[in-house]
């Protein structure tokens, strides 16, 4: 599935969204034996989330 407005020129930079992404995971990983699994659970969905909205933020923008 493709969007309609969607051409091959579109281009996300994430790297620096996926660079901090990184950074925070291998920063739970750390902490592991502060926490409680299902702490560890929730944060690493919380990182996800937040990188999947600002991949999304930056997607939309293009289509402004």
């Amino acid at each position: 599935m493709s969007l309609s407005q969607a051409t091959d020129k579109i281009s996300i930079s994430t790297s620096a969204i996926f660079d901090s992404l990184l950074a925070d995971v291998q920063s739970v990983h750390k902490k592991v034996g502060n926490f409680r699994f299902g702490e560890l659970v929730v944060e690493l969905h919380r990182l996800f989330a937040e990188a999947e909205r600002a991949c999304m933020t930056k997607l939309l923008a293009q289509f402004d």
